[in-house]
């Protein structure tokens, strides 16, 4: 059997992820009262699962690299802190991403569990109602698949990855603005997808991402001021 450094990469990240999921799920199943709602528990959880895949899947290679280099043994806070503070924007832009991940399954699991509620199933129209609370369940879920996808993606700096980004929080940003301006009385902005669509849009970040490419620069040169 290979040692694990010599299997390829998306093997490594598939075994670490299923890894990391099983320690947060036990960590969770034995934790002691009071519970924390389901929407804190994937916050928690997925936060923790990034921060480990940080760990594994891009510390430890820079480690490794330097121990085989001949350097002196480099401090793995240190080597984070590199890697943190050489890619802000982006480093800013998956948190957002990781946030909307969060929201999207927390909310996927509450549509699976109000369908199997107590509640539901004393309804006249039951069966009606589970059918659409499972299929809003699958849509959501969907939807934080997407933007796993873009987590990834921006990560490893592709370019279509900026589009999906983009294009995620501009629809969860008008939606909310539209719901605001349908509703005074409520707070339902989404400041989050704001924020990430003014990031999407700074100059270094598209060019991080190769979006609009040299004509794009030679444009913003030419004008005026």
């Amino acid at each position: 059997m290979k040692a694990l450094d010599q299997w390829p990469g998306w093997q490594r990240a598939v075994f670490w992820n299923v890894c990391a999921a099983v320690g947060v799920y036990i960590g969770f199943a034995t934790t002691s009262e009071p519970k924390v709602s389901t929407n804190v528990r994937v916050h928690i959880a997925v936060f923790t699962i990034a921060f480990l895949d940080l760990m594994f899947l891009s510390v430890r290679p820079r480690l490794m690299s330097e121990k085989v280099a001949g350097k002196a043994t480099p401090n793995p806070w240190a080597v984070l802190y590199r890697v943190l503070v050489g890619r802000p924007y982006v480093i800013a832009l998956v948190m957002l991403q990781l946030h909307a991940v969060s929201r999207a399954t927390a909310t996927t699991i509450v549509f699976m569990q109000t369908a199997n509620s107590s509640y539901v199933r004393e309804l006249q129209n039951a069966q009606a109602m589970n059918l659409r609370l499972m299929l809003a369940s699958v849509l959501m879920a969907m939807v934080a698949i997407l933007w796993v996808f873009s987590v990834i993606g921006l990560w490893r700096s592709r370019r279509w990855a900026w589009w999906l980004a983009l294009v995620l929080n501009c629809v969860a940003a008008t939606v909310t603005v539209a719901l605001q301006l349908i509703k005074h009385d409520e707070f339902l902005l989404d400041p989050l997808a704001i924020i990430a669509v003014a990031l999407l849009l700074l100059r270094p970040v598209r060019a991080e991402f190769r979006i609009g490419g040299t004509a794009v620069g030679r444009a913003e040169d030419a004008l005026p001021g």
